[in-house]
């Protein structure tokens, strides 16, 4: 959760900043921190197999994995229109204005449903409908007799159409109308491979630090490319090559390493991270206006910081509620 804080509120970023070597240095930062969604998938992936393991039922276990997430999709999204809104009122002090700005907001998701379906009112929970999405295949898949490496290989079919249309798209002339990111593009493929490592030997830490080594080192190589030819920043890349053995290497690491944090509250703090990342935006709407004028460096590096501390805590406090907790655990 660190690492998706630190990717959407990465310090240094616009024209202020435009070149200087605190903008590449938070750029290059960014690129490590790309493990961070894909290891999210594979985690959701591997869990779903154990699970299968248990129960067996591919479709009914993806029908109830779909009716929580797209539970808290809802109740998140129900969130971004409401608060930002009140926020925007609070700020210009007229809260009449409120329920004008929701319904502006309510108009504009009614005439772009693909984004409301697959983004919602912000962009970053675009990880919930893409995780049912991968979910439902990959049960269907399984349903009709497939493996989850048949899956795998789907998904790197996916993967690649996602990068030709996204990132690699000044390269290949490829376009489609929406989002390659969304749905289950770059999902399926983490997803399946998740499933796929279920129940398979572990690998060990220097073999899962090496695939990781490898996957930044391409994901670099890939950014540093794509910026002289295509110039695209470094960190605007939500998916690359190398994004895939960097996920994987890191979860394979975390497998090697079952009492990882032991003796820690990180153990503890683990079943927060969903509410963490659905809340964190949220959380950063009034912070990142509050910035220090007199003291920039520090708003810049602070912010990142500040705000995961305070998504950790808004998550822990929402838990202590038994109805709460269905939308953050």
């Amino acid at each position: 959760m660190a690492a998706v804080v630190y990717i959407h509120l990465s310090p240094f970023r616009g024209a202020a900043y435009d070149g200087t070597t605190a903008q590449v240095a938070a750029d290059l930062l960014n690129l490590p921190c790309r493990f961070a969604v894909p290891f999210f998938f594979l985690a959701a992936g591997y869990f779903f197999a154990a699970r299968l393991h248990r129960q067996g039922s591919p479709l009914r276990s993806a029908a109830l994995s779909a009716r929580r997430i797209g539970g808290i999709f809802v109740f998140w999204s129900a969130c971004y229109v409401v608060v930002p809104a009140i926020l925007r009122g609070w700020r210009r002090g007229s809260l009449a204005s409120v329920g004008d700005a929701i319904l502006e907001r309510i108009v504009w998701l009614s005439a772009h449903p693909w984004i409301t379906v697959f983004e919602g009112p912000q962009e970053h929970l675009w990880f919930l409908p893409a995780l049912i999405t991968a979910l439902g295949l990959l049960a269907v898949a399984l349903w009709l007799g497939f493996t989850p490496s048949h899956v795998v290989a789907a998904g790197v079919v996916l993967y690649l159409v996602a990068l030709a249309t996204g990132s690699y798209q000044a390269l290949t002339g490829a376009d489609i109308a929406f989002n390659p990111r969304n749905g289950p593009f770059v999902a399926l493929l983490f997803v399946a491979t998740g499933a796929w490592l279920h129940g398979r030997p572990v690998v060990s830490r220097r073999a899962a630090l090496g695939v990781a080594s490898f996957g930044l080192v391409l994901c670099l190589a890939e950014a540093v490319m794509l910026s002289a030819i295509a110039h695209r920043s470094i960190s605007s890349h939500d998916a690359l090559l190398g994004t895939a053995p960097l996920g994987i290497g890191v979860f394979l690491f975390a497998l090697a390493s079952p009492r990882l944090g032991s003796g820690t509250v990180l153990p503890g703090l683990g079943r927060l991270g969903l509410g963490i990342y659905a809340c964190h935006m949220l959380v950063a709407l009034p912070l990142a206006t509050m910035r220090p004028d007199v003291a920039p460096l520090a708003g810049e590096l602070l912010l990142a910081p500040v705000v995961l501390a305070a998504s950790v805590a808004a998550a822990w406090a929402m838990a202590q509620h038994p109805r709460l907790a269905r939308v953050v655990t």
